[in-house]
């Protein structure tokens, strides 16, 4: 997502701000190739004559920062953008479009620093009565909430080096990585930039398991135990 701005106070970034953008990339589980993708500005609303967020709960403002760090403007969001509602409609026609096939979980979602993401996306599925749980993996929390697994590739970027003092946010991964990224303040470019990250961390892992079932193989075939 790419948002109206920050909750700097309570980090409670979904309930005061709103999403001006969404963008989502379908992976395939086993090989990784791209099988959809989707993207769309988000309107607002006019009331009392201020433009604010789709929520009627909740006071979602826009922030000119945000509008200033983005690019994104309110002539944008009501020229090119959808309505919330529909947008909600959207994305869990997308999630069913490229849901898994696997027996044993769903979709999971993949972001850099997704923990920012996510309750935008909770609290849009919340607010129109949309299921998440039928689309993506999660589990319920203790107050039956429905949170959202995930692999971020920020902590994947952590655990990867030993150096500690390593920057993590995405443009910095990104170039460590090999990558150029684009605008980073578009939200479909940061999607692409992201799998790109993910998959090679996948491939790595893959590889280096590969390489790990070998020696041990070789291991056992050499080793014998002495009574």
């Amino acid at each position: 997502f790419e948002t109206s701005g920050l909750d700097k106070q309570n980090g409670f970034h979904s309930l005061v701000c709103c999403p001006t953008q969404v963008a989502v990339l379908g992976l395939d589980g086993n090989t990784l190739e791209e099988i959809g993708r989707y993207k769309s500005y988000i309107k607002g609303r006019y009331a009392n004559g201020k433009y604010i967020g789709y929520s009627t709960t909740n006071d979602q403002h826009y922030q000119e920062g945000a509008f200033k760090a983005t690019g994104i403007s309110i002539e944008k969001l009501e020229s090119e953008g959808k309505e919330a509602k529909q947008v909600c409609i959207d994305l869990c026609n997308f999630f069913e479009s490229i849901k898994s096939t696997s027996s044993f979980h769903k979709t999971i979602i993949v972001g850099a620093n997704v923990s920012y993401d996510t309750p935008f996306l909770q609290y849009m599925f919340l607010f129109f009565k949309k299921d998440l749980s039928k689309y993506l993996q999660g589990y319920y929390d203790h107050k039956t909430n429905y949170q959202l697994v995930n692999f971020d590739t920020q902590f994947l970027s952590r655990a990867k080096p030993t150096n500690e003092n390593l920057k993590n946010d995405l443009t910095s991964v990104a170039l460590r990585e090999g990558f150029e990224p684009q605008d980073m303040h578009d939200a479909m470019n940061d999607v692409v930039i992201t799998s790109e990250i993910f998959k090679k961390y996948i491939f790595q892992l893959r590889s280096s398991e590969a390489e790990g079932k070998a020696q041990a193989a070789t291991y056992r075939d050499n080793f014998h135990f002495e009574y």
